[in-house]
């Protein structure tokens, strides 16, 4: 833990920057339907109130989660507000500055304050934001999933096999500073979690993640279960046995559970074979922020459910490779390029668009309404839903990041720049044009 907090700093000129700013947005308060903060605590100190201007806190707050936001586990301006607030809460009350000077003529605590205050406002508040930049385990039980040994999956984020309890309570002590007991489970509580389940059977397998929240820690889960997806044997024979709804986490004399969507369902064989662990291995070995994405939303559609399966496949195809402008040439080229193994892949991603956009703005209620749908079911002797999962991992197995489309020629200009993926594709369109022509 304390390694964690050398690694990350704070910069004078931000903590003074954010001090100065936060003492301008807090004034006498009227009582009057102002948002405020409590300084003080009752029957321990003289106990006021400050009003506080909403939108300079948020302000205060955007820079805060833009700075610091992923290292403190806060994505939302809700929380990220609620931790500036909380903090000059405590801090207004460590400092001697004349708060009973404040009135109603909205003088701000800006006004008031010493350059020393100032100085003290600052270190207080690197300390305050920094000692929060943790790193705790987040642990979720897989299952029997044919694994054995520990497995670096990508940055703090680990598999273990049956059987390596003792080595995890050690990794989690050497990493965080948290001491677990190693008897933890023989309490009657801890006994049925599936944490305790891990230590008294012998063939279940753990996902540990290192985060400073669960929910970084369950987005992390994601990337993985998107991978597992793409890396096991028949992922979508799907049973209909509940799965472990679970995330465990250990704090310092403390053990934590909460409930989340978890995003795998109940397959039939989950088992992570050799070929399956090089898999998972090449895809979140290094993964950017878009295949991170992407990751996520393959695992929201490992469902038995194929609508919401087809839809969230495509979304990761977009997450892959989208762009604000020419979203289709930027998809269908990116698919192209990284999938040209798959024979007629210019024909089949540009009808699998098709489908989606009809399906997506209403033109269709199902995709098996739509004559393009029974179309590639006789063109290629396959549903297109299947042949959808199929080309997403081709892609995410050879990715090579945005597909940059050519720029527009001039119309002077008789010569196109075609990518060597498409060209077949274009040297058909040429070739039935040029027949059209003719025959006319």
């Amino acid at each position: 833990m304390s390694a964690l907090r050398d690694e990350v700093s704070m910069k004078v000129a931000f903590s003074n920057g954010m001090i100065n700013k936060l003492c301008k947005s807090f004034f006498y308060s009227h009582g009057k339907e102002q948002p405020c903060i409590q300084v003080g605590k009752a029957l321990e100190d003289f106990v006021f109130w400050l009003a506080y201007n909403d939108e300079e806190i948020a302000k205060c707050a955007s820079r805060l989660l833009k700075a610091y936001g992923p290292q403190l586990g806060i994505s939302d301006l809700h929380n990220a507000k609620r931790l500036l607030l909380g903090f000059c809460s405590e801090a207004f009350n460590r400092i001697d500055a004349d708060f009973l000077s404040l009135n109603p003529d909205k003088i701000c605590v800006d006004d008031i304050i010493t350059q020393v205050h100032r100085k003290n406002l600052s270190e207080m508040f690197k300390y305050y934001i920094l000692s929060r930049i943790k790193l705790c385990p987040y642990i979720y039980n897989l299952g029997c999933a044919g694994f054995d040994g520990k497995l670096e999956l990508r940055e703090n984020l680990f598999l273990y096999g049956p059987g390596l309890g003792v080595e995890l309570l050690s990794d989690i002590k050497d990493k965080t500073d948290i001491k677990v007991p190693v008897d933890f489970y023989d309490d009657e509580y801890m006994r049925h979690k599936p944490i305790g389940k891990y230590f008294r059977q012998s063939k279940s397998c753990l996902v540990v993640a290192y985060a400073s929240s669960e929910d970084k820690a369950v987005k992390m889960f994601d990337s993985l279960f998107g991978a597992l997806c793409l890396a096991v044997d028949n992922p979508f024979a799907i049973n209909r046995v509940a799965v472990n709804n679970l995330v465990e986490s250990f704090g310092v004399g403390k053990y934590h559970e909460s409930e989340f969507r978890v995003n795998i369902p109940s397959v039939y064989n989950l088992n992570i074979t050799d070929s399956a662990l090089a898999i998972l291995t090449k895809i979140l070995s290094s993964p950017d922020k878009r295949m991170l994405s992407a990751l996520s939303f393959i695992a929201h559609g490992w469902r038995d459910d194929k609508r919401e399966r087809f839809l969230n496949q495509f979304i990761a195809l977009d997450a892959m490779y989208g762009t604000n402008n020419g979203n289709k040439n930027s998809i269908i080229g990116g698919v192209c390029r990284d999938a040209a193994k798959i024979i007629d892949i210019d024909s089949k991603i540009g009808i699998i668009y098709e489908l989606r956009c009809k399906f997506v703005h209403g033109d269709i209620s199902s995709l098996s309404d739509n004559d393009g749908y029974r179309k590639f079911i006789d063109s290629y002797g396959v549903d297109p839903i299947v042949s959808l999962f199929e080309i997403l991992k081709e892609c995410v197995l050879n990715y090579n990041g945005t597909y940059k489309t050519p720029k527009d020629v001039g119309k002077a200009d008789r010569s196109i720049c075609v990518p060597a993926e498409l060209l077949p594709a274009v040297e058909r369109m040429i070739a039935e044009y040029s027949g059209v022509k003719k025959t006319n």
